[in-house]
């Protein structure tokens, strides 16, 4: 995705969150693949810094999420540790090149 922002005066940040696979109500934490619970979450809105239009909202952790991530940590932590450097290396190039 190329954003050209040279004399834009309305950046399509719903657009580019969707593109994305992104909601316009985001978790400000993750384990890389699931949400945790559902409890009372505190939401703040995020501004651009370019025109100062809405980009999105984010919730932020609360103790039940805390937990969740902790403990889905440490499961991958004992599982990651018992790979062998090799499968460990592929790995993180694959990750790297799907990020790129």
């Amino acid at each position: 995705m190329k954003l050209n922002l040279k004399g834009a005066e309305k950046i399509d940040f719903a657009g580019i969150l969707s593109e994305l696979g992104l909601k316009n109500i985001n978790p400000a934490f993750s384990t890389g693949k699931s949400d945790a619970g559902k409890g009372k979450r505190t939401i703040k809105e995020i501004f651009s810094p370019v025109d100062g239009g809405s980009i999105s909202k984010v919730y932020f952790a609360n103790d039940e999420d805390y937990e969740h991530v902790i403990v889905t940590a440490q499961k991958a932590f004992e599982e990651w540790r018992q790979w062998p450097a090799p499968k460990k290396r592929r790995d993180c190039k694959a990750d790297r090149k799907q990020v790129t």
